[in-house]
């Protein structure tokens, strides 16, 4: 939703508002504030899995690059396996927001590439990212 309709929205429901028929500056003031609240715990959850995902490229020796070079859906399921650090189709498919098919079959794509390894438990296929993922990026393999 952007600023706007939120804003709108906060005002629309708010009961000072409600009972009168004009809008106070003061629900507009508490709806904006509400918003930019909301806004900043949104930016601080990426930061902190910004920070997360840094200490994690350090830990393993990684360049940022190795992401990057990766086309998009790639490193979109890259990045979901990197923030569970090891996980299934399933698991990974929860933070990507795709069906559990189409990361199944890109986790097996990087798998093919050696950026991913597999194990079995049971019937279930676990991925995780391989430790030296900079070192098997495709762009690097193709030089």
């Amino acid at each position: 939703m952007n600023l706007a309709l939120s804003v709108l929205h906060s005002v629309h429901e708010c009961h000072r508002c409600s009972t009168s028929p004009s809008i106070s500056w003061g629900c507009i003031v508490m709806s904006l504030e509400e918003t930019l609240r909301r806004i900043e715990r949104k930016l601080e959850a990426i930061e902190a899995e910004m920070r997360e995902m840094k200490q994690w490229i350090i830990r393993n020796n990684l360049t940022e690059t190795s992401l990057i070079e990766l086309p998009d859906h790639l490193r979109k399921t890259a990045m979901g396996l990197l923030k569970i650090r090891q996980g299934t189709a399933g698991e990974v498919s929860k933070y990507t927001k795709r069906t559990r098919a189409v990361e199944s079959g890109y986790l097996n794509q990087l798998e093919r590439q050696g950026l991913v390894t597999s194990s079995k438990e049971g019937r279930r296929k676990v991925f995780a990212l391989h430790s030296d993922f900079a070192v098997r990026s495709p762009a690097r393999d193709h030089q």
